[in-house]
Protein backbone atom coordinates (compact mmCIF):
# COMPACT_ATOMS: atom_id res chain seq x y z
CA UNK A 1 0.00 0.00 0.00
CA UNK A 2 1.57 3.31 -0.45
CA UNK A 3 0.01 6.72 0.95
CA UNK A 4 0.66 9.30 -1.26
CA UNK A 5 0.62 13.08 -1.54
CA UNK A 6 -1.72 13.92 1.71
CA UNK A 7 -1.30 17.17 3.63
CA UNK A 8 -2.06 18.33 7.54
CA UNK A 9 -2.28 21.90 6.83
CA UNK A 10 -1.70 24.71 8.43
CA UNK A 11 -0.61 23.83 12.13
CA UNK A 12 -1.66 20.32 11.66
CA UNK A 13 0.55 17.33 12.18
CA UNK A 14 1.05 14.09 10.29
CA UNK A 15 0.43 14.30 6.68
CA UNK A 16 0.03 10.71 5.84
CA UNK A 17 -1.49 9.21 9.28
CA UNK A 18 -1.63 10.82 12.89
CA UNK A 19 -2.64 9.17 15.61
CA UNK A 20 -2.62 9.47 19.51
CA UNK A 21 -2.09 6.81 21.93
CA UNK A 22 -1.91 4.28 19.13
CA UNK A 23 -0.95 1.31 18.83
CA UNK A 24 -0.31 1.55 15.27
CA UNK A 25 1.17 -1.48 13.47
CA UNK A 26 2.27 -1.56 9.25
CA UNK A 27 3.59 -3.54 6.72
CA UNK A 28 4.72 -2.90 3.58
CA UNK A 29 3.67 0.13 3.34
CA UNK A 30 4.54 3.24 1.64
CA UNK A 31 5.03 6.67 2.26
CA UNK A 32 5.76 8.91 -0.74
CA UNK A 33 4.93 12.81 -1.02
CA UNK A 34 3.24 13.80 2.39
CA UNK A 35 2.87 16.73 3.82
CA UNK A 36 2.20 18.21 7.35
CA UNK A 37 2.23 22.33 8.81
CA UNK A 38 3.76 21.26 11.77
CA UNK A 39 5.21 18.07 13.14
CA UNK A 40 5.39 14.84 10.76
CA UNK A 41 5.30 14.90 6.90
CA UNK A 42 4.08 11.20 7.06
CA UNK A 43 3.53 9.69 10.37
CA UNK A 44 2.63 11.87 13.66
CA UNK A 45 2.45 9.55 16.67
CA UNK A 46 1.81 10.49 20.49
CA UNK A 47 1.75 7.79 22.62
CA UNK A 48 1.01 4.23 22.67
CA UNK A 49 3.24 1.32 20.61
CA UNK A 50 4.41 2.00 16.83
CA UNK A 51 6.08 -0.93 15.18
CA UNK A 52 7.06 -0.52 11.24
CA UNK A 53 8.43 -3.54 9.45
CA UNK A 54 9.57 -3.26 5.72
CA UNK A 55 8.31 0.37 5.49
CA UNK A 56 9.26 3.51 3.32
CA UNK A 57 9.16 6.62 3.99
CA UNK A 58 10.32 8.92 1.09
CA UNK A 59 10.10 12.56 -0.07
CA UNK A 60 8.06 13.88 2.80
CA UNK A 61 8.17 17.24 4.58
CA UNK A 62 6.88 19.11 7.19
CA UNK A 63 7.91 22.39 9.80
CA UNK A 64 9.63 19.62 12.39
CA UNK A 65 10.49 15.64 11.34
CA UNK A 66 10.11 15.71 7.88
CA UNK A 67 9.43 11.57 7.87
CA UNK A 68 8.54 10.19 11.26
CA UNK A 69 7.46 12.17 14.41
CA UNK A 70 7.34 10.20 17.60
CA UNK A 71 6.16 12.40 20.82
CA UNK A 72 5.51 10.02 23.01
CA UNK A 73 5.38 5.80 23.37
CA UNK A 74 7.40 2.98 22.45
CA UNK A 75 8.37 3.03 18.67
CA UNK A 76 9.95 0.00 17.01
CA UNK A 77 11.28 0.70 13.15
CA UNK A 78 12.43 -2.58 11.44
CA UNK A 79 13.60 -3.02 7.77
CA UNK A 80 12.50 0.64 7.09
CA UNK A 81 13.86 2.97 4.82
CA UNK A 82 13.98 6.97 5.58
CA UNK A 83 15.18 8.88 2.32
CA UNK A 84 14.88 11.78 1.03
CA UNK A 85 12.75 13.85 3.90
CA UNK A 86 12.62 17.01 4.58
CA UNK A 87 12.23 19.44 7.34
CA UNK A 88 12.20 23.17 8.33
CA UNK A 89 14.06 22.71 11.64
CA UNK A 90 14.54 19.41 13.63
CA UNK A 91 14.89 15.43 11.95
CA UNK A 92 15.07 15.57 8.55
CA UNK A 93 14.28 11.67 8.86
CA UNK A 94 12.96 10.86 12.16
CA UNK A 95 12.58 12.80 15.54
CA UNK A 96 11.76 11.02 18.92
CA UNK A 97 10.96 13.09 21.63
CA UNK A 98 10.36 10.88 24.88
CA UNK A 99 10.24 8.03 23.56
CA UNK A 100 11.96 4.29 24.01
CA UNK A 101 12.79 4.07 20.19
CA UNK A 102 14.24 0.85 18.87
CA UNK A 103 15.92 0.50 14.95
CA UNK A 104 17.15 -2.56 13.38
CA UNK A 105 18.63 -2.77 10.08
CA UNK A 106 17.10 0.58 8.81
CA UNK A 107 18.16 3.21 6.52
CA UNK A 108 18.29 6.91 6.71
CA UNK A 109 19.70 8.81 4.20
CA UNK A 110 19.82 12.16 1.91
CA UNK A 111 17.27 13.36 4.31
CA UNK A 112 17.64 17.22 5.84
CA UNK A 113 17.02 19.79 8.44
CA UNK A 114 18.17 22.54 10.46
CA UNK A 115 19.09 20.40 13.17
CA UNK A 116 19.70 16.41 12.71
CA UNK A 117 19.14 16.06 9.39
CA UNK A 118 18.94 12.00 9.49
CA UNK A 119 17.90 11.62 13.32
CA UNK A 120 17.05 14.14 15.49
CA UNK A 121 15.92 12.95 19.56
CA UNK A 122 15.88 14.59 22.79
CA UNK A 123 14.87 12.91 26.03
CA UNK A 124 14.74 9.66 23.77
CA UNK A 125 16.53 6.80 24.28
CA UNK A 126 17.71 5.71 20.53
CA UNK A 127 18.67 2.16 19.80
CA UNK A 128 20.48 1.28 17.04
CA UNK A 129 21.33 -2.45 15.63
CA UNK A 130 22.82 -2.96 12.15
CA UNK A 131 21.32 0.54 10.91
CA UNK A 132 22.78 3.09 8.30
CA UNK A 133 22.73 6.50 9.00
CA UNK A 134 24.78 8.20 6.41
CA UNK A 135 24.80 11.03 3.51
CA UNK A 136 22.01 13.03 5.15
CA UNK A 137 22.24 16.42 2.94
CA UNK A 138 21.98 18.92 5.81
CA UNK A 139 21.73 19.24 9.52
CA UNK A 140 24.13 16.49 10.21
CA UNK A 141 23.56 12.62 10.26
CA UNK A 142 22.33 12.99 13.78
CA UNK A 143 21.88 15.73 16.35
CA UNK A 144 22.89 13.90 19.50
CA UNK A 145 24.53 10.15 20.31
CA UNK A 146 22.42 7.57 19.85
CA UNK A 147 22.53 4.09 21.87
CA UNK A 148 24.27 1.54 19.93
CA UNK A 149 23.79 -2.40 20.08
CA UNK A 150 26.47 -2.74 17.38
CA UNK A 151 27.05 -2.93 14.02
CA UNK A 152 26.40 0.75 13.04
CA UNK A 153 27.67 2.60 10.29
CA UNK A 154 27.73 6.60 10.30
CA UNK A 155 28.99 8.62 7.26
CA UNK A 156 29.91 11.33 9.40
CA UNK A 157 30.51 11.19 13.18
CA UNK A 158 27.24 13.39 14.86
CA UNK A 159 26.01 10.04 16.15
CA UNK A 160 28.67 9.09 18.57
CA UNK A 161 28.61 5.38 17.76
CA UNK A 162 30.97 3.45 20.34
CA UNK A 163 29.59 -0.07 20.38
CA UNK A 164 31.48 -3.67 18.49
CA UNK A 165 31.39 -3.46 14.55
CA UNK A 166 30.03 0.28 14.26
CA UNK A 167 31.73 2.52 11.83
CA UNK A 168 31.91 6.05 11.11
CA UNK A 169 33.01 8.15 8.73
CA UNK A 170 32.52 5.60 6.68
CA UNK A 171 30.56 5.84 3.16
CA UNK A 172 28.21 3.25 2.81
CA UNK A 173 28.31 3.46 -0.98
CA UNK A 174 24.67 3.20 -1.68
CA UNK A 175 22.99 2.88 -5.08
CA UNK A 176 20.23 5.19 -5.80
CA UNK A 177 16.43 4.91 -4.42
CA UNK A 178 14.59 2.31 -6.53
CA UNK A 179 12.13 -0.53 -6.93
CA UNK A 180 15.12 -3.76 -5.74
CA UNK A 181 11.91 -6.12 -5.71
CA UNK A 182 9.49 -6.67 -3.05
CA UNK A 183 7.14 -4.06 -2.31
CA UNK A 184 8.49 -1.26 -1.07
CA UNK A 185 11.59 1.25 -2.77
CA UNK A 186 15.42 0.98 -1.17
CA UNK A 187 18.67 1.30 -1.34
CA UNK A 188 20.89 -1.24 -2.48
CA UNK A 189 24.55 -1.75 -1.39
CA UNK A 190 26.33 -1.61 -4.19
CA UNK A 191 29.59 -3.64 -4.69
CA UNK A 192 32.38 -3.00 -2.14
CA UNK A 193 30.07 -1.51 0.44
CA UNK A 194 31.34 -1.36 3.61
CA UNK A 195 28.07 -2.47 4.96
CA UNK A 196 28.35 -5.79 3.48
CA UNK A 197 28.02 -8.40 5.93
CA UNK A 198 28.89 -5.77 8.25
CA UNK A 199 26.07 -6.68 10.73
CA UNK A 200 25.55 -8.83 13.73
CA UNK A 201 23.26 -12.12 12.92
CA UNK A 202 22.27 -11.51 16.56
CA UNK A 203 18.60 -10.09 16.17
CA UNK A 204 18.84 -9.84 12.40
CA UNK A 205 15.29 -10.47 10.71
CA UNK A 206 14.86 -13.38 8.76
CA UNK A 207 14.26 -11.30 5.30
CA UNK A 208 14.74 -7.22 4.64
CA UNK A 209 12.52 -4.97 3.69
CA UNK A 210 12.23 -6.51 0.21
CA UNK A 211 11.34 -10.33 1.69
CA UNK A 212 14.87 -11.60 0.68
CA UNK A 213 15.94 -13.99 2.75
CA UNK A 214 18.86 -12.96 5.13
CA UNK A 215 21.62 -13.76 6.08
CA UNK A 216 23.44 -14.33 2.89
CA UNK A 217 27.54 -14.53 2.48
CA UNK A 218 27.96 -11.23 0.47
CA UNK A 219 31.42 -10.56 0.47
CA UNK A 220 32.28 -14.61 -0.40
CA UNK A 221 34.15 -15.10 3.00
CA UNK A 222 32.45 -18.51 3.75
CA UNK A 223 30.12 -16.97 6.23
CA UNK A 224 26.70 -15.67 5.48
CA UNK A 225 26.19 -12.44 8.43
CA UNK A 226 23.41 -9.81 7.66
CA UNK A 227 24.34 -6.64 5.96
CA UNK A 228 23.99 -3.41 7.57
CA UNK A 229 20.79 -1.52 6.93
CA UNK A 230 17.07 -2.46 5.63
CA UNK A 231 19.18 -4.23 2.33
CA UNK A 232 20.55 -7.70 1.92
CA UNK A 233 22.99 -7.75 -0.66
CA UNK A 234 22.40 -11.41 -2.56
CA UNK A 235 23.40 -12.63 -5.72
CA UNK A 236 20.06 -14.03 -6.98
CA UNK A 237 20.57 -17.71 -8.62
CA UNK A 238 20.86 -17.66 -12.47
CA UNK A 239 18.03 -18.19 -14.74
CA UNK A 240 16.69 -21.85 -14.90
CA UNK A 241 14.88 -23.34 -17.88
CA UNK A 242 14.57 -26.79 -18.04
CA UNK A 243 14.08 -27.84 -21.62
CA UNK A 244 13.62 -31.31 -23.16
CA UNK A 245 13.49 -32.26 -26.70
CA UNK A 246 11.15 -34.62 -28.41
CA UNK A 247 11.18 -36.38 -31.78
CA UNK A 248 8.26 -37.79 -34.11
CA UNK A 249 8.31 -39.53 -37.81
CA UNK A 250 5.10 -39.86 -39.94
CA UNK A 251 5.47 -43.13 -41.61
CA UNK A 252 8.64 -45.04 -39.96
CA UNK A 253 8.12 -47.96 -42.58
CA UNK A 254 8.89 -46.05 -45.71
CA UNK A 255 9.74 -46.91 -48.87
CA UNK A 256 12.78 -46.12 -50.47
CA UNK A 257 12.61 -42.78 -52.26
CA UNK A 258 9.54 -41.78 -50.61
CA UNK A 259 9.50 -38.81 -48.52
CA UNK A 260 8.96 -38.72 -44.98
CA UNK A 261 8.79 -36.18 -42.25
CA UNK A 262 10.42 -35.69 -38.66
CA UNK A 263 9.08 -33.18 -36.09
CA UNK A 264 11.20 -31.59 -33.33
CA UNK A 265 9.43 -30.36 -30.19
CA UNK A 266 11.36 -28.38 -27.50
CA UNK A 267 9.65 -27.68 -24.62
CA UNK A 268 10.27 -25.68 -21.14
CA UNK A 269 9.31 -27.04 -17.96
CA UNK A 270 10.58 -23.55 -16.72
CA UNK A 271 10.91 -22.19 -14.30
CA UNK A 272 12.38 -19.21 -16.63
CA UNK A 273 12.16 -17.90 -19.67
CA UNK A 274 14.15 -19.83 -22.08
CA UNK A 275 16.57 -17.56 -24.73
CA UNK A 276 18.81 -17.76 -27.24
CA UNK A 277 17.44 -21.52 -28.37
CA UNK A 278 19.07 -23.67 -30.85
CA UNK A 279 18.92 -27.03 -31.78
CA UNK A 280 20.74 -29.25 -34.31
CA UNK A 281 19.51 -32.28 -36.45
CA UNK A 282 22.15 -33.19 -38.91
CA UNK A 283 20.44 -35.67 -41.33
CA UNK A 284 22.22 -38.72 -41.71
CA UNK A 285 23.38 -40.00 -45.10
CA UNK A 286 20.29 -41.98 -45.52
CA UNK A 287 17.85 -39.31 -46.22
CA UNK A 288 17.61 -35.91 -48.45
CA UNK A 289 16.13 -32.99 -47.28
CA UNK A 290 13.34 -32.09 -49.17
CA UNK A 291 11.21 -29.27 -47.29
CA UNK A 292 10.85 -27.93 -43.60
CA UNK A 293 8.19 -25.78 -41.88
CA UNK A 294 7.31 -24.39 -38.08
CA UNK A 295 8.52 -22.11 -35.48
CA UNK A 296 11.75 -20.44 -36.23
CA UNK A 297 14.10 -21.29 -38.94
CA UNK A 298 15.86 -24.81 -39.89
CA UNK A 299 19.34 -24.44 -41.95
CA UNK A 300 19.58 -27.68 -44.09
CA UNK A 301 23.07 -27.59 -44.46
CA UNK A 302 23.96 -27.04 -40.74
CA UNK A 303 21.09 -28.81 -39.49
CA UNK A 304 20.58 -26.10 -36.77
CA UNK A 305 17.07 -24.90 -35.94
CA UNK A 306 16.98 -21.51 -33.90
CA UNK A 307 14.02 -19.56 -32.37
CA UNK A 308 13.26 -16.99 -29.93
CA UNK A 309 11.90 -17.08 -25.99
CA UNK A 310 9.92 -20.17 -24.89
CA UNK A 311 7.97 -19.21 -21.61
CA UNK A 312 7.42 -21.63 -19.07
CA UNK A 313 4.95 -24.47 -19.65
CA UNK A 314 5.51 -23.91 -23.49
CA UNK A 315 6.79 -25.27 -26.61
CA UNK A 316 8.05 -24.95 -29.78
CA UNK A 317 8.02 -27.34 -32.90
CA UNK A 318 9.65 -27.57 -36.84
CA UNK A 319 8.97 -30.39 -39.56
CA UNK A 320 11.59 -31.51 -41.41
CA UNK A 321 10.76 -33.55 -44.71
CA UNK A 322 13.34 -35.47 -46.21
CA UNK A 323 13.47 -38.07 -49.21
CA UNK A 324 14.49 -41.65 -48.31
CA UNK A 325 17.87 -42.79 -49.76
CA UNK A 326 17.97 -46.19 -50.99
CA UNK A 327 20.76 -46.82 -48.42
CA UNK A 328 21.35 -45.53 -44.35
CA UNK A 329 22.37 -44.94 -42.30
CA UNK A 330 18.71 -43.91 -41.10
CA UNK A 331 19.05 -43.32 -37.08
CA UNK A 332 18.27 -39.61 -37.09
CA UNK A 333 19.40 -37.73 -34.00
CA UNK A 334 18.58 -34.52 -32.84
CA UNK A 335 19.78 -32.17 -29.80
CA UNK A 336 19.30 -28.70 -27.93
CA UNK A 337 22.85 -27.34 -28.80
CA UNK A 338 22.22 -24.02 -27.40
CA UNK A 339 20.05 -21.87 -24.18
CA UNK A 340 20.70 -19.16 -22.48
CA UNK A 341 19.75 -20.50 -19.24
CA UNK A 342 21.19 -23.43 -17.36
CA UNK A 343 19.17 -26.66 -17.51
CA UNK A 344 18.99 -28.39 -14.23
CA UNK A 345 18.89 -32.01 -15.57
CA UNK A 346 20.89 -31.77 -19.34
CA UNK A 347 23.97 -30.09 -20.77
CA UNK A 348 23.61 -28.80 -24.17
CA UNK A 349 25.61 -29.97 -26.81
CA UNK A 350 27.34 -32.42 -24.92
CA UNK A 351 26.60 -35.15 -27.90
CA UNK A 352 23.64 -37.72 -28.51
CA UNK A 353 23.48 -40.88 -25.93
CA UNK A 354 23.87 -39.55 -22.10
CA UNK A 355 20.16 -40.41 -21.94
CA UNK A 356 19.05 -36.68 -21.23
CA UNK A 357 15.87 -35.43 -22.23
CA UNK A 358 17.03 -32.64 -24.33
CA UNK A 359 18.12 -35.47 -26.95
CA UNK A 360 16.40 -37.56 -28.95
CA UNK A 361 16.95 -40.36 -31.56
CA UNK A 362 14.52 -42.33 -34.04
CA UNK A 363 15.61 -44.96 -36.88
CA UNK A 364 13.26 -46.06 -40.17
CA UNK A 365 13.25 -49.38 -41.31
CA UNK A 366 12.34 -48.36 -45.01
CA UNK A 367 10.74 -50.98 -47.29
CA UNK A 368 14.02 -53.32 -49.30
CA UNK A 369 14.74 -52.11 -52.62
CA UNK A 370 14.67 -55.16 -55.34
CA UNK A 371 15.33 -54.52 -58.77
CA UNK A 372 13.06 -57.52 -60.35
CA UNK A 373 13.41 -58.31 -64.64
CA UNK A 374 11.72 -60.72 -66.55
CA UNK A 375 12.89 -62.51 -69.47
CA UNK A 376 10.35 -64.68 -72.11
CA UNK A 377 11.72 -67.25 -74.63
CA UNK A 378 10.23 -69.88 -76.74
CA UNK A 379 12.23 -73.39 -77.93
CA UNK A 380 10.30 -73.27 -80.85
CA UNK A 381 9.87 -69.89 -82.59
CA UNK A 382 8.22 -71.08 -86.24
CA UNK A 383 6.10 -74.27 -84.91
CA UNK A 384 3.51 -75.97 -86.90
CA UNK A 385 -0.30 -75.66 -86.38
CA UNK A 386 -1.16 -78.31 -83.76
CA UNK A 387 2.38 -78.56 -82.77
CA UNK A 388 3.56 -78.00 -79.05
CA UNK A 389 5.69 -75.10 -77.86
CA UNK A 390 6.96 -73.88 -74.45
CA UNK A 391 7.55 -70.59 -73.65
CA UNK A 392 9.42 -70.00 -70.29
CA UNK A 393 9.42 -67.02 -68.01
CA UNK A 394 12.26 -65.98 -66.23
CA UNK A 395 12.22 -63.68 -62.98
CA UNK A 396 15.52 -62.31 -61.51
CA UNK A 397 16.29 -60.31 -58.72
CA UNK A 398 19.31 -57.61 -58.85
CA UNK A 399 19.12 -56.91 -55.32
CA UNK A 400 19.93 -55.13 -53.13
CA UNK A 401 16.33 -56.58 -51.04
CA UNK A 402 15.28 -59.64 -50.80
CA UNK A 403 11.78 -59.28 -52.86
CA UNK A 404 8.77 -60.76 -51.20
CA UNK A 405 4.99 -61.51 -52.37
CA UNK A 406 6.54 -61.82 -56.07
CA UNK A 407 3.93 -62.58 -58.86
CA UNK A 408 3.93 -62.32 -62.79
CA UNK A 409 1.29 -62.74 -65.29
CA UNK A 410 1.49 -64.70 -68.59
CA UNK A 411 -2.16 -64.89 -69.79
CA UNK A 412 -1.94 -66.79 -73.26
CA UNK A 413 -2.95 -65.09 -76.10
CA UNK A 414 -6.18 -67.11 -78.26
CA UNK A 415 -3.20 -68.40 -80.93
CA UNK A 416 -2.44 -70.70 -77.99
CA UNK A 417 -3.82 -73.87 -75.80
CA UNK A 418 -2.35 -74.30 -72.45
CA UNK A 419 -1.46 -77.78 -71.96
CA UNK A 420 0.76 -77.66 -68.57
CA UNK A 421 3.73 -76.31 -66.62
CA UNK A 422 6.09 -77.14 -64.39
CA UNK A 423 5.74 -74.62 -61.22
CA UNK A 424 5.06 -77.42 -59.14
CA UNK A 425 9.02 -78.53 -59.48
CA UNK A 426 9.77 -75.01 -58.39
CA UNK A 427 7.52 -74.41 -55.47
CA UNK A 428 5.31 -71.98 -56.93
CA UNK A 429 2.04 -71.91 -58.61
CA UNK A 430 0.45 -70.78 -61.83
CA UNK A 431 -3.31 -70.51 -62.93
CA UNK A 432 -3.55 -70.88 -66.50
CA UNK A 433 -7.16 -68.77 -66.11
CA UNK A 434 -5.89 -65.98 -65.15
CA UNK A 435 -2.16 -65.92 -66.20
CA UNK A 436 -1.20 -65.49 -62.10
CA UNK A 437 2.27 -67.17 -61.38
CA UNK A 438 2.60 -66.84 -57.42
CA UNK A 439 6.38 -66.96 -57.14
CA UNK A 440 6.69 -65.66 -53.30
CA UNK A 441 10.07 -64.72 -52.09
CA UNK A 442 13.43 -64.23 -54.40
CA UNK A 443 16.80 -63.42 -52.59
CA UNK A 444 19.44 -61.00 -54.29
CA UNK A 445 20.87 -62.33 -57.51
CA UNK A 446 18.17 -65.29 -57.50
CA UNK A 447 16.03 -66.11 -60.74
CA UNK A 448 13.40 -68.73 -61.25
CA UNK A 449 11.97 -70.04 -64.25
CA UNK A 450 8.51 -71.18 -65.44
CA UNK A 451 8.28 -73.33 -68.65
CA UNK A 452 4.33 -73.18 -69.63
CA UNK A 453 3.53 -75.95 -72.75
CA UNK A 454 1.11 -74.99 -75.23
CA UNK A 455 -0.79 -76.27 -78.28
CA UNK A 456 -0.37 -73.75 -81.52
CA UNK A 457 -4.08 -73.11 -82.56
CA UNK A 458 -4.74 -72.39 -86.50
CA UNK A 459 -5.58 -68.69 -85.76
CA UNK A 460 -3.36 -65.64 -83.70
CA UNK A 461 -2.83 -63.88 -82.37
CA UNK A 462 0.38 -65.28 -81.07
CA UNK A 463 2.50 -62.46 -79.40
CA UNK A 464 2.93 -63.45 -75.76
CA UNK A 465 3.54 -61.13 -73.00
CA UNK A 466 4.13 -61.21 -69.48
CA UNK A 467 5.00 -58.90 -67.11
CA UNK A 468 5.68 -58.96 -62.96
CA UNK A 469 2.65 -57.89 -61.85
CA UNK A 470 3.36 -57.70 -57.50
CA UNK A 471 5.94 -57.11 -55.56
CA UNK A 472 6.41 -56.01 -51.60
CA UNK A 473 9.72 -53.60 -52.30
CA UNK A 474 10.30 -50.42 -54.41
CA UNK A 475 11.89 -51.29 -57.81
CA UNK A 476 14.22 -48.80 -58.47
CA UNK A 477 13.44 -48.69 -62.56
CA UNK A 478 10.07 -50.45 -62.92
CA UNK A 479 6.85 -50.77 -61.78
CA UNK A 480 4.77 -53.78 -61.75
CA UNK A 481 1.34 -54.20 -63.30
CA UNK A 482 1.49 -50.80 -65.02
CA UNK A 483 1.54 -52.69 -68.53
CA UNK A 484 3.13 -53.72 -71.58
CA UNK A 485 5.01 -51.58 -73.39
CA UNK A 486 6.27 -49.07 -71.41
CA UNK A 487 9.81 -50.40 -71.91
CA UNK A 488 10.82 -51.39 -68.76
CA UNK A 489 12.42 -54.53 -68.17
CA UNK A 490 9.83 -55.97 -65.56
CA UNK A 491 8.21 -57.30 -69.12
CA UNK A 492 8.33 -58.87 -72.25
CA UNK A 493 7.11 -60.06 -75.66
CA UNK A 494 7.21 -62.64 -77.62
CA UNK A 495 5.51 -63.68 -81.01
CA UNK A 496 5.56 -67.30 -82.48
CA UNK A 497 5.27 -67.47 -86.85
Amino acid sequence: MTIRNGLAPGTGDGGGIATVSGPLTLRDVAFVGNSAGRNGGAIFVSGGSTVLTDVAVIGNSASDAGGIFMQSGVLSLTNVTISGNSAVNDGGGLQVANVSATLTNVTITANSAADGGGIYRTIAAVVLRNVIVANNTAGGNCNATVVSAGNNLDSGATCGLSGVGDLSNTDPLLGPLQNNGGQTDTHALTAGSPALDAGTNTGCPAADQRGVARPFDGNGDGTPTCDIGAYEFNIPPPASADLSLTMTVDNPTPNVGGTITFTLTVSNAGPDNATGIAATDPLPAGYTYAADSGAGSYNSGSGVWTFGTLSPGGSASHSISVTVNATGPYTNSAQITAAGQTDPDSTPNNGIGNGEDDEASLAITPAGTADLSLALSVNNPTPNVGGTVVFTVTVRNGGPSTATGVAATDLLPAGYTYTGDNSASTGTTYASGTGLWTIGALTPGGSIALSITVTVNATGPYTNAAQVTVSDQIDPDSTPNNGIGKGEDDEASLATA
